[in-house]
């Protein structure tokens, strides 16, 4: 639940349009994504 709600946090921040920062949000939804499925 908590992360599901970190991941969609994440998402929402991506959309401001800045290319340094979409990159970091996108490496960290990666990380996540990887952790999550790790974790399975």
């Amino acid at each position: 639940m908590h992360g599901g709600r970190r991941f969609n946090i994440n998402i929402h921040i991506c959309h401001r349009g800045d290319p340094v920062h979409k990159d970091s949000m996108a490496f960290m939804i990666e990380a996540q994504i990887r952790r999550a499925s790790l974790k399975q």
